[in-house]
């Protein structure tokens, strides 16, 4: 009885012994494309960035004049995204942040978007976004990021990220401009958690 039973086994792990049939539903089980999966990333950052208008004469400014370049405040930056595709290769999703001033005036942005990313078989992720950047305080505000960066992984799903943003938003009319543009380029880095959501 135990022998007919190891028997059966043998048979059924040996491809020799398999028959034609479940020769061929076994190879299309191994030929048949991995099924797509979620990724789903959270992360906290701290960064600063430089504005290339400055008509206020900002205390932080680097030039003489309303075009001079000037510091942002510094700021942290808690986000998240969803991303569907395939293992070893393009997701795309949703991405969110808030951002929140830590000097200065209060002041919140919110930036919602569409993100694509690309992480392979190495340590490295990379990743584009885009999307619109609400100003929910002190004044209300809505302008365009687009943005691009990357994660090293230094475990499975813990990793360091960089970012570089840039940002577009108009502002108060003043003397020069009825609708001025305040374009923003910044720089955040910090640490991220990648939580896969296997098939």
């Amino acid at each position: 009885m135990e022998s007919n039973a190891h028997a059966a086994d043998a048979a059924s792990t040996d491809p020799k012994l398999l028959s034609a049939v479940e020769r061929e539903a076994r190879l299309r089980e191994l030929d048949a494309p991995v099924r797509r999966y979620a990724r789903v990333l959270a992360g906290i950052g701290f960064g600063g960035g430089l504005r290339f208008n400055n008509p206020y004469r900002l205390a932080t400014q680097f030039g003489t004049t309303g075009e001079s370049l000037s510091a942002t405040a510094p700021y942290v930056t808690l986000s998240a995204a969803a991303t569907f595709g395939a293992p070893d290769g393009l997701q795309h999703g949703g991405f969110t942040s808030i951002s929140f001033a830590l000097t200065g005036v209060d002041q919140a942005v919110l930036t919602p978007g569409y993100m694509l990313l690309y992480r392979g078989p190495s340590r490295l992720l990379g990743y584009a976004r885009v999307g619109p950047a609400f100003v929910l305080s002190p004044q209300t505000n809505v302008g365009g990021e687009i943005a691009v960066g990357s994660v090293f992984f230094l475990t499975g799903g813990l990793g360091v990220s960089l970012d570089l943003a840039g940002n577009i938003f108009y502002g108060a009319s003043t003397w020069e401009k009825k609708y001025p543009v305040y374009p923003i380029v910044s720089v955040t880095a910090g640490l991220v958690v990648d939580l896969e959501v296997l098939p």
